[in-house]
Formats: structure tokens, sequence, C-alpha cells
């Protein structure tokens, strides 16, 4: 007899003793942390981070920004006045540039901007045009002399539409002690106003424009700023006029024109510093001429040899011409 013994299959329980697990969870800070810590810290962040956030960093609270002075610290906040084109407290009909620099006076009379050292202007294309006579007339007793530095520059370059210089024409005349200016990506801001205004000029970036800002190969637009030390002019088109100039830039032979090379309407017995990395040339017209939109070796080469107190340069030089212009000049670091 076969049974059929159908048997509850049972459930092996194994009995596990549960036992609790109690996390205690300590708040750390970055206050509580030991003074040499923090510092440490703000280091890291300070190479990490843009000026911006260094700047909001140290509004988070009064200890913060005693950190931030700290003689361990290895970089430095610059107090930065950033100028934007909002509409706000402007009426309808009236001037964001007249607007703009009767605030400025206003301010300077009080002097609650003479702490800044540097001022950057958002959308600068959106302040608008004012009479040459009224504008001499607004600036004529306005002077923001701690101001060293100014940033025009764009997010990206402003071909093919239209960018007002008038706000940078007119910033020219109230920062007589400025330093440096960054033009980049803005094709019709003139460089000219700022090298005849601001006398002190040392240093000029003025990156990836295109044709449109018309820059002459010899530097006229800088010929009045005696005090030039720097010059960064990546992606930049040069011009020259009339066509047969170009080979005195690039003619290492005859003396009579050793006069004629790169920028040599500057004051070249300052320049220090030199960067054209992927320069081009332009003659006019809306086409490039092929044959001459790259800067001739020669005139590369000649440049070097005719600012002594060069010490760094970034070009397009060859690297069997850098190789040979460091037998002649050691003391300068060119690179490419």
């Amino acid at each position: 007899m076969v049974r059929n013994d159908k048997r509850k299959r049972g459930t092996k329980i194994n009995n596990i003793e549960q036992g609790v697990v109690q996390v205690v969870s300590v708040e750390l800070t970055l206050m509580s942390l030991p003074v040499h810590l923090r510092v440490s810290i703000l280091n890291l962040l300070g190479k990490q981070t843009q000026d911006d956030d260094l700047i909001n960093l140290t509004l988070v609270s009064k200890q913060m920004h005693e950190d931030c002075k700290r003689p361990g610290i290895e970089w430095k906040i610059i107090p930065t006045i950033v100028i934007s084109s909002s509409q706000q407290g402007i009426e309808i009909g009236d001037s964001r540039t007249r607007t703009l620099i009767q605030n400025l006076a206003h301010n300077q009379t009080n002097k609650k901007l003479d702490h800044y050292s540097h001022m950057r202007i958002d959308d600068i294309g959106k302040f608008d045009y004012i009479l040459v006579d009224e504008m001499e007339t607004i600036t004529k007793d306005v002077r923001l002399e701690g101001i060293v530095s100014l940033d025009l520059s764009l997010p990206y370059p402003s071909s093919g539409r239209y960018v007002s210089d008038h706000l940078s024409s007119v910033l020219s005349r109230v920062l007589p002690k400025l330093l440096e200016v960054d033009l980049s990506n803005d094709a019709n801001t003139t460089l000219r106003d700022y090298c005849l205004n601001c006398h002190l000029l040392e240093k000029i970036t003025c990156h990836d424009t295109t044709k449109d800002f018309k820059f002459g190969l010899g530097g006229w637009q800088m010929r009045r700023s005696d005090h030039l030390k720097e010059i960064y002019m990546d992606n930049l088109f040069f011009y020259y006029a009339p066509k047969q100039m170009i080979p005195n830039f690039s003619d290492l032979n005859n003396p009579t024109l050793n006069a004629y090379f790169i920028f040599h309407y500057c004051c070249c017995k300052m320049l220090e510093r030199v960067s054209i990395r992927n320069a081009k040339l332009w003659e006019g017209g809306d086409d490039l001429d092929e044959e001459h939109s790259i800067i001739p070796q020669n005139a590369l080469i000649k440049f070097v040899r005719n600012v002594p107190s060069l010490r760094w340069f970034r070009s397009d030089l060859t690297q069997e011409n850098m190789n040979m212009l460091r037998l002649e000049r050691p003391d300068i670091e060119l690179l490419n």
C-alpha cells in the first residue's frame, strides 16, 4: 500500500537577536575647526573657485571675513564694483549712461567707492548714447581714482551685432589711475580712448575679437601708452595699410627698416609680456587674404629682436625659430 502522506512543510525559524545600533551624529561645522585648518580649506577653495565665489564667501559670516584676512591666506579678494544695465530706478525716457555717471558722481562725493579697485560692466551694449558735449559736462568732476582695473569683456564675440562703445568712452574719462583694461570679445570698443585718457595704463587684454575691431599691427592706437608693460591679444585680427607695408615688418636685413616692427608705435622700453597667439592679418574687405592671413615668422622674429625689455612672448613662432631666439635672447620665455 502506497501511502500518499502529505506532510506539512515546516518553516525553520532562526531566532536572530536583533540588536539596535545607535548612530550618534556629530555636527562638525567649518567654524568649529581650528584656525589653521580653516585657513587650509580657504586656500583650497581659493584655487578652485572664481573671484565672485570668493567675494560671496566672505559674506557668510564675520568670522569668515576675518579668516580671509589671516596671514596664511594665499589669495587676495579684490574689492569689485559690478555695474549692470538694469532699468530699475530709471524713469522712462531717461538715459542709462547719464544716470550711471550721476550715480557715480554722487557716490564719489560720499566716498562710498573709495575702497573698490576693480570695476566690471555687464551688458555694456545696453548703455545708450549721449551727446559729446553732455558727456564732457557730466564727467568733468567725476574721478574714481581707486579703480585700477576695468573689465569690459563680453562672454562671446560681438561680431554680427552692434555693441555700443559709448559707455566705454565715458569710463575712460573718469578712471585716471586705471592700470588694466580687458576688452575681450568686444569688436566695437575703442581701445584708443583708454590709451589717450588713462596715461598710467600698464596692461591691455583684448582676446577673441573679429576683424571688425580693426587693430593696427603697428600699435597706432597704443602710441600714447608710455607705461605699457603687458599686451594680450590672442585670436585677434590685425590690419595693415597699405598692403605694401607688410614687408617692412618682416625685413631682417635692411637697417633703414629697423623702425618698422609689430607694435612699433608703442613705447617699447617697458614692454615685458606680449601674447599674440593665433593672430591674423586683414587687409580690408569681406574676405581674408589667405596669402597674408598669418603673421609672417620674420615679423615675429623682428619683434623679439627690437624689444629689449621683453621677458615673455607667446605667439605662433615655429620651434626652430624659438630655439634660435633662445640662443640670442636667453632672458625671454618663448611659448606658443
